[in-house]
């Protein structure tokens, strides 16, 4: 994520987002919370994460 802010009783963010495309864009905190896999699994968040640089997501344009 790159930045976010409240909204309406929720919280809007703005980061890379990898679902069925991958790409920059604004989601909903509340759309994290619903998200399942097929399999029935949740969003959690990663209390390991380490701040890096974007392209080691997302590739550089050449």
């Amino acid at each position: 994520m790159f930045e976010g802010e409240a909204k309406d009783g929720d919280f809007l963010f703005f980061g890379f987002v990898v679902g069925l495309d991958s790409e920059f864009g604004y989601f909903l905190l509340s759309e994290l919370e619903a998200a399942k896999s097929p399999l029935g699994f949740t969003v959690e968040r990663d209390l390991y994460f380490k701040e890096g640089k974007l392209t080691d997501v997302v590739p550089a344009p050449e």
